[in-house]
Formats: C-alpha cells, structure tokens, sequence
C-alpha cells in the first residue's frame, strides 16, 4: 500500500543528502523466526516484492514478542528480501512464534 504519492521529495542542496524518496510503503507480513542460542543472534529472511538494496526499512516490532528475544535490526539484504536480526538474551534458547510485523519501506530507487 503507498501512503505517498506524486513527486518526489528531493533533498538536493540540504543538510540531509541527495537522495529522492521515490515512495513509501507500508507492508505486514507473517514472520516465524527460527529457534536462536542464548546469547546469539540470527538473521530470518522475509520476502518482500519490490524492495531492493539501498531502500530504507523501519520495523515496527510485535509487542508480544517472547520473552529473551529482542529486535537488533533489518537490512535489505538482496533484491525482494529483507533480513531481520533478533537476539536471545534469555538463558535458554528462545522459539519465536509466527507474528506479524510490520514493515515501513522509503524507495530510493
């Protein structure tokens, strides 16, 4: 879903770059995260249509995430995917339910 639409924002000239927001997305997605070690972190893939390397990705994290995982961080990692990082701080390993999450996307390319 697009929640921009028409020209670009161009921040040519600014203190914030040169880059042109082409758009900006909103996408849910089920995720089910692999069982991760105590004190490890793991990356989960979760395929996205459309987003591709240099496009910025902000999370919104599921507030009944288990107990011992955290989010630490998304990255696109190769066109139409997008590697999300979370980390077991618990004592034990942690198996993350398939949740929901939410996915804000600004196109850059």
């Amino acid at each position: 879903m697009s929640l921009f639409t028409g020209e670009s924002i161009n921040f040519a000239n600014t203190d914030l770059g040169t880059n042109s927001i082409k758009g900006i997305y909103v996408v849910s997605k089920a995720v089910d995260p692999a069982s991760i070690t105590n004190a490890t972190s793991a990356e989960t893939s979760v395929n996205i249509p459309g987003v591709n390397v240099g496009d910025i990705v902000i999370v919104n994290v599921p507030a009944s995430l288990e107990t011992g995982l955290v989010f630490s961080g998304v990255r696109v990692s190769a066109a139409n995917t997008i590697a999300l990082r979370l980390s077991c701080i618990a004592a034990d390993p942690v198996d993350g339910a398939s949740r929901t999450w939410v996915f804000k996307i600004f196109k850059l390319s």
